[in-house]
């Protein structure tokens, strides 16, 4: 996920709701259907995702994006 200066990125702490694979793939799914989102990172390892998004997007679309689709999640 290269800077660009038409993108920002944005962090999200997911704390215990994504662990699996299954998961990833399925946030992965939303965040394709979000057609801001230009790149992202799903890190089970260390609970973030790294969003690298169009400037001017609202990070908080995003997050009821990720919360309509069942993941409790929170901006850094």
């Amino acid at each position: 996920m290269g800077a660009s200066d038409d993108s920002i990125q944005v962090v999200f702490d997911m704390g215990t709701s994504v662990g699996c694979a299954a998961c990833v793939t399925n946030i992965s799914g939303l965040l394709d259907g979000i057609a801001a989102v230009v790149g992202y990172d799903v890190s089970v390892d260390d609970n973030r995702l790294r969003i690298r998004c169009e400037k001017g997007t609202e990070p908080g679309m995003i997050l009821g994006a990720l919360k309509d689709g069942g993941y409790s999640m929170k901006e850094e």
